[in-house]
């Protein structure tokens, strides 16, 4: 910092004083977050959550779950471009935003510096649940054992959209679609939170759950 009179300016005779810093955001407490949420998010006022405590500024980010805003697509956070965002320098709120895990800790960002995680609440999402599926569109379809054929999904809570041609770019990472008592990995190539695309590996045997 620096002090100007006239056109003169202030020169530091001291390092130490030469820069000023503001305190790094704290959480006093959450509300909203005592229920489980779907994948999608919930945007709604029923699915609000709300963050009080100080040095918030006017454009805090809430995350959740990594201790950083590493600003990569799979961060889980509500920040001034989400659905329902409101702050000021004691208070943030926003919808429930889309993501997948369980017991992700609650943080503030503001300007790169993260507050400590508020370990009284957490976010849990819902566990994901199947309703149906079909192999290269035939629902009930037997795979052949030398694999190759898709295997469509159908269902809820499977988490943030994910492309494997834009793997860099999607919000979500790739569900894990596993088979049979040997657990054959079925590698998925697509997805949504109602949907999963992957490639059946080679295997055999009958009704491989």
């Amino acid at each position: 910092m620096f002090v100007q009179v006239g056109s003169l300016k202030s020169r530091v005779d001291n390092p130490q004083f030469e820069f000023l810093s503001y305190a790094p955001p704290q959480i006093t407490n959450v509300i909203g977050l005592s229920q489980g949420f779907p994948t999608d998010g919930y945007p709604a006022a029923a699915g609000k959550v709300v963050v009080t405590g100080s040095n918030f500024a006017y454009d805090g980010t809430i995350i959740f779950g990594s201790a950083s805003n590493d600003g990569t697509p799979h961060q889980i956070s509500c920040g001034p471009s989400s659905p329902g965002y409101v702050c000021n320098q004691t208070t943030i709120s926003c919808y429930i935003p889309a993501g997948e895990g369980t017991n992700l800790a609650v943080r503030v960002v503001v300007a790169g510096q993260v507050s400590s995680s508020y370990i009284q609440q957490s976010l849990s999402y819902f566990p994901p649940s199947i309703s149906s599926f079909s192999v290269d569109g035939n629902a009930f379809g037997a795979a052949d054992t030398i694999g190759g054929q898709t295997l469509t999904i159908s269902g809820n809570n499977f988490g943030r959209p994910y492309s494997s041609v834009n793997a860099s770019t999607s919000a979500g990472q790739p569900p894990t679609v596993q088979l049979g008592p040997l657990k054959l990995s079925c590698l998925t190539f697509q997805s949504s939170h109602h949907s999963i695309s992957c490639t059946i590996p080679q295997g055999d045997g009958v009704r491989q759950k």
